[in-house]
């Protein structure tokens, strides 16, 4: 009896440690897929637009926002600019552990991303696009010191990604998630993400807004999956959970 007490305790203990991992494998696994497909883009796609300054200038009424936003460079921007760029990598992972009682909520996160850098890798493809600081001869390189900007272009898979941003698209995804009780941070977040990427030089306003919906498309389609039984889940109400639904809500109502 204490063996199969044992044994039945184990099992749970499994159970439970493979359903808190799901979103946590879809999520890093989508991402690591991600850049491998976009390294790949680098050797499939065809030659890389380098016009999109054009369309900016038309969207901004005959100025290049990256020019304007760089005429106000100065230290305390440019760290700001950075912070927030960095909340790329660091809220995703920030939501994770909200969410961890949440599981739902974040399995529809995770499948959202997921979905959204499979649309983004997909364009990477058809359409490589140069960043400002690569296509524009007035744009400089704010994101990091020159040094570092050498190591980044030794080591990035695809300078020719800019078009979506997919700074943003995260920043969407996330923004769905927060807006249940944040809606004001919802919104600003990545319009904050935005204003950082053109001060860097790293996106045009057109891939800052393909972003944006990108974004809003993965986080549909992860709805669309998860309500069809595609994309699995870590239980039945995943496909129920209100798309503005805030992981702190959640916790709050429990």
């Amino acid at each position: 009896m204490a063996h199969r007490a044992a044994a039945i305790r184990f099992s749970r203990l499994t159970a439970l440690v493979a359903r808190g991992s799901l979103p946590w494998t879809v999520m890093v696994g989508g991402f690591l897929v991600f850049q491998v497909v976009r390294g790949a883009a680098n050797e499939v796609g065809s030659e890389p637009l380098t016009s999109l300054g054009a369309v900016d200038r038309t969207l901004a009424l005959g100025v290049l926002p990256s020019s304007v936003a760089q005429s106000f460079e100065h230290t305390l921007l440019t760290a700001l600019a950075q912070a927030i760029h960095l909340t790329f990598f660091t809220l995703p992972l920030a939501l994770g552990v909200a969410m961890t009682s949440r599981q739902s909520l974040f399995s529809r996160f995770a499948w959202a991303l997921t979905c959204s850098f499979a649309i983004g890798g997909l364009i990477h493809a058809i359409v490589p696009a140069a960043p400002p600081w690569l296509a524009e001869s007035g744009v400089n390189v704010l994101l990091a010191p020159t040094t570092l900007h050498e190591l980044r272009l030794a080591t990035d898979p695809n300078p020719y990604a800019a078009l979506p941003s997919m700074h943003l698209a995260v920043a969407t995804v996330s923004a769905f998630v927060i807006a249940g009780r944040f809606r004001a941070l919802a919104l600003f977040y990545p319009l904050l993400m935005t204003w950082a990427l053109i001060y860097l030089g790293e996106h045009y306003l057109v891939d800052c807004i393909a972003g944006v919906l990108v974004g809003a498309l993965g986080w549909r389609a992860a709805g669309q999956l998860t309500r069809a039984g595609v994309a699995p889940t870590v239980d039945a109400t995943a496909g129920s959970l209100p798309m503005a639904e805030s992981p702190l809500e959640g916790r709050r109502a429990a």
